[in-house]
């Protein structure tokens, strides 16, 4: 494969959001565009436009609960275009429920949805990669995926985890036929299903915990699967790459406010509540070696005076606040 301009890219769940965007991405580098997805209108909408940008595009209709669905439509592609180059799978739904009271039918529709529909897609986009010994499969996961972002999220969670291990042992099978197999694991990204599933308070809390203090964008996600989609990815397979703006890399983010209405830190070793500033610089560096850590003020004000000088420590020694969450739903 020496050129994009032949190449045919498939995208599952194409028709907003995520795949819509990486559907204008590849498209705007030459590949023709398949985008599909269960809402037939919302696919044609992004054809169109694709249409209007100069961009070769079908919609095909998909419901990848369903392995006859999944059948028909690759059969589409096959007819229309003779070769699959490039399967994106961003198919994918989440709700919400307390684990103890998680419903049955909702953990098997996810699964359904995020996990068994992608491997039905990507067993027959790899058979035509397969033949021409050229491919890319791009799985949507989630850093929800890597590890546990806020209560609730049982099914997308899991199903994203499993994603990511699926996408490994696609990788370590297909890579003798030219095929790699790569996932892209987003933070919090503005998406439709974002603007629904993210309250204010969750919206708020989780952009505190990024270290660029931003949800990402679309494009943003676009472009990293662009790149896996790519000839410049032959040697990248296997991988799940965070795009998360350091979400991840930061942790708990200890050195964060609690709120914005106080000027303070959680300590990472017992979780007192502790002034930031230049105070606080010397109060953590104090709590991080261990050393005098009980005879630090407890809080600060925002004017630098301090409220309380209480010692810190275990519980019964002086006032504490509960170790802050980076997350909560």
């Amino acid at each position: 494969m020496n050129s994009a301009v032949a190449r045919v890219a498939v995208i599952t769940g194409g028709a907003s959001g995520i795949g819509a965007a990486i559907a204008r991405k590849l498209g705007g580098q030459g590949m023709a565009i398949v985008v599909m997805d269960v809402d037939a209108a919302g696919s044609q909408r992004t054809v169109a436009g694709l249409g209007a940008a100069g961009i070769k595009a079908k919609a095909v209709a998909i419901d990848v609960t369903s392995q006859q669905s999944v059948t028909d439509a690759f059969e589409q592609v096959r007819e229309s275009f003779g070769r699959c180059d490039v399967l994106v799978n961003c198919a994918g739904i989440a709700k919400t429920f307390p684990f103890l009271e998680f419903p049955l039918d909702n953990w098997q529709k996810t699964m359904d949805i995020n996990l068994t529909g992608s491997l039905l897609c990507a067993q027959h986009a790899g058979r035509m990669m397969v033949a021409q010994r050229w491919g890319r499969i791009v799985n949507i996961a989630s850093v929800a995926g890597m590890r546990a972002v806020g209560t609730g999220r049982t099914a997308y969670g899991t199903s994203k985890a499993a994603l990511i291990a699926l996408t490994r042992q696609m990788a370590v099978e297909l890579a003798e036929h030219g095929v790699t197999a790569n996932a892209v694991c987003p933070g919090p990204v503005d998406t439709p299903m974002t603007q629904v599933l993210h309250s204010d308070k969750f919206r708020g809390e989780y952009t505190r915990a990024i270290p660029m203090n931003r949800y990402g964008s679309i494009d943003e996600v676009a472009a990293v699967a662009a790149f896996l989609a790519s000839e410049d990815a032959s040697y990248v397979t296997g991988i799940a790459m965070p795009v998360d703006g350091g979400f991840l890399a930061a942790g708990a983010r200890p050195d964060l406010p609690a709120s914005t209405t106080e000027d303070t830190w959680n300590c990472p070793l017992d979780g007192c509540v502790r002034p930031t500033g230049r105070t606080a610089r010397r109060t953590r560096r104090s709590c991080l070696s261990g050393r005098s850590i009980r005879q630090q003020p407890m809080r600060t004000s925002q004017t630098g005076d301090t409220d309380r000088s209480v010692p810190c420590g275990p519980a019964g020694t002086g006032s504490r606040a509960r170790p802050a969450r980076a997350m909560r739903s």
